[in-house]
């Protein structure tokens, strides 16, 4: 299996697929036979996880006519049309696009537009919701929040911070409400056990039992959902 190799003075060893290539990231000092032995080790994770990162790309949203945006866990088409100015209005049955006609001729553009729409759509609606809900659910638990943030990353869902800041993936949006809520107490329980441990997962299990389901859920679905 051919890689790109990437040393530098880093201490630790890591492995990245991507589509088209394996980046290995290692210390100047790691061996070709090291780094071969690693990768026969790790065979079947690097497999399964280029599948998966094949599977995203074959699954992602291009913004064209006729193609599903979930929003709250609902599919809803895309339509497009040609107007005097750009905009992007949800009628709660579709997302229609209005593009202006000197853009609306030429793909790239036009799909340039549509993202930066969409994304702006997101956001608005995805730092309302989640900051509503994460207040409701809060007061619920009697816990206190500081400030809801929402942004564009990819590898985390939400995070919390030591000020009580609640950080989500602005792509949390798309996903069923029973999955952010997951996320949503996941993220509040921190506010009481700053890690990982059995007492964090007893504390989230006391409110939804069922969250190790939601979990799996989240995991395994995010490409179809959030493919945008």
């Amino acid at each position: 299996m051919e890689y790109q190799l990437i040393r530098s003075k880093r201490k630790t060893v890591a492995i990245e697929v991507k589509e088209d290539r394996i980046i290995i990231k290692c210390p100047y000092n790691c061996s070709k036979q090291y780094i071969d032995s690693l990768i026969d080790k790790n065979r079947v994770w690097i497999e399964e996880t280029h599948r998966k990162v094949m599977g995203k790309k074959a699954n992602k949203l291009t913004y064209k006519e006729g193609q599903n945006v979930y929003y709250m866990g609902v599919p809803y088409e895309i339509k497009i049309i040609k107007g005097i100015r750009n905009s992007l209005e949800f009628d709660g049955d579709k997302f229609k696009f209005t593009i202006m006609s000197s853009q609306f001729n030429n793909s790239e553009e036009n799909e340039k537009v549509r993202v930066e729409l969409m994304m702006a759509w997101f956001r608005k609606e995805g730092t309302e919701y989640l900051t509503k809900r994460t207040s409701d659910l809060a007061k619920q638990l009697g816990l206190t929040i500081n400030k809801v943030y929402i942004k564009n990353v990819r590898t985390i869902w939400g995070s919390c911070s030591s000020k009580n800041n609640i950080n989500y993936n602005i792509r949390l949006i798309s996903m069923p409400k029973e999955v952010i809520d997951y996320v949503i107490i996941h993220e509040l329980c921190h506010l009481v056990q700053r890690n990982h441990s059995e007492k964090f997962w007893g504390l989230v299990g006391e409110i939804i039992p069922d969250y190790k389901q939601r979990r799996s859920f989240l995991k395994n679905n995010s490409s179809k959902y959030c493919n945008w």
